[in-house]
């Protein structure tokens, strides 16, 4: 038996009846459901990243400013949501008194010297992998969520 065609103004599916309007107030209540759990995941994330990079950002003789200046932040604009880790310009990049009593004015570019390494340096990365690791976790929670809200 030939199973029956639907056309747009045919309300019927799987020999029941449904109103449109129910229909389209369910994915509403769903897709504010997932927003808010989706907003939940990021803020989660962005406050792991940063966590995640201040516990990297650790080598002999650093004294914690750099690490302090490690900051993050969530935004929330236009119904989108990002997060965002970021390195404060703060005390760390001012005047630093050497052993050998000379003042250096450590520059504002030193989290990319860290990242990255320069000539003389090596690369002491702790933003890119902790970054790598908190979207790996963030993409499998959206995964998660997706998965439950169909299985709802």
């Amino acid at each position: 038996m030939a199973s029956p065609t639907r056309t747009h103004s045919d309300p019927t599916i799987a020999g029941g009846d449904f109103d449109t309007r129910d229909v389209v107030r369910d994915l509403s209540r769903l897709s504010a459901a997932l927003r808010d759990e989706v907003t939940a995941a990021i803020r989660d994330e962005t406050a792991k990243v940063q966590a995640a990079a201040v516990r990297a950002a650790t080598w002999p003789g650093t004294t914690g400013k750099y690490r302090a200046a490690i900051r993050s932040k969530v935004f929330e604009e236009d119904g989108r949501v990002s997060g965002k880790v970021f390195v404060i310009q703060g005390d760390w990049h001012r005047d630093v008194k050497r052993a050998s009593g000379r003042i250096r004015k450590w520059p504002k570019v030193l989290p990319i010297w860290l990242e990255y390494g320069t000539v003389r340096s090596s690369a002491r990365p702790h933003l890119i992998p902790a970054f790598e690791a908190g979207k790996r976790r963030l993409d499998a929670a959206v995964v998660r969520i997706l998965e439950k809200a169909a299985r709802a």
